[in-house]
């Protein structure tokens, strides 16, 4: 299983930010800060995506 984020925006424009404004929320990697999404997979042997999940990001 791996995950990356999705960013919406830059951290800067949080507060301006409205398109994703009720689905998204800050989340951390082990990099930085970040406002979106988490995509979540899961790849089998073949490397093909068995199962995927799309996630607030951590902290809401």
């Amino acid at each position: 299983m791996d995950s990356t984020c999705i960013k919406v925006c830059h951290n800067r424009r949080i507060p301006q930010h409205k398109v994703f404004a009720d689905k998204t929320a800050r989340g951390k990697t082990s990099v930085d800060w970040f406002f979106g999404f988490k995509l979540h997979l899961v790849v089998n042997d073949a490397r093909r995506v068995a199962q995927y999940h799309i996630d607030f990001g951590e902290h809401r």
